[in-house]
């Protein structure tokens, strides 16, 4: 228990800082000369919602989705032309369309990742790498 601490209320105070390693609670400090200065990119992003995060989130991946399928689409229209010679570059178009396509899809796939971390199906879980041996 010496990471986990819990704050203790003072009538007239601010709360002191209680940090819980794991569940990423931060709670307010008071500042004291002793303390060293924090830096910008330690503090939390407090001007988007995560409602706000997620929706946008999800507009993306609508959109990528839809942009997906228009491509899968023209690909497949430029490839019968291509295939039938009716059309000279219809190769190039159809090269381009289906790079497109993955190039969609995969966006689509790294978004879809993120919206399930911050509904909480994926963890932030890191493990320790195990320690270099030695060599004989």
């Amino acid at each position: 228990m010496d990471g986990d601490r819990v704050c203790e209320l003072r009538v007239g105070s601010a709360p002191p800082c209680a940090v819980r390693p794991g569940l990423g609670d931060v709670l307010p400090q008071q500042a004291t000369s002793e303390d060293p200065p924090v830096s910008k990119h330690s503090q939390t992003r407090g001007s988007s919602t995560p409602l706000l995060q997620l929706s946008t989130l999800g507009a993306g991946v609508l959109l990528t989705g839809a942009a997906w399928f228009y491509l899968v689409g023209a690909a497949i229209d430029f490839g019968a032309l291509a295939v039938r010679g009716q059309s000279p570059p219809a190769w190039l178009f159809t090269l381009g369309a289906g790079v497109g396509a993955v190039v969609c899809c995969v966006l689509m796939l790294a978004l879809i990742g993120r919206c399930m971390r911050m509904l909480g199906f994926i963890s932030d879980y890191k493990p320790r790498r195990a320690a270099a041996r030695r060599r004989r």
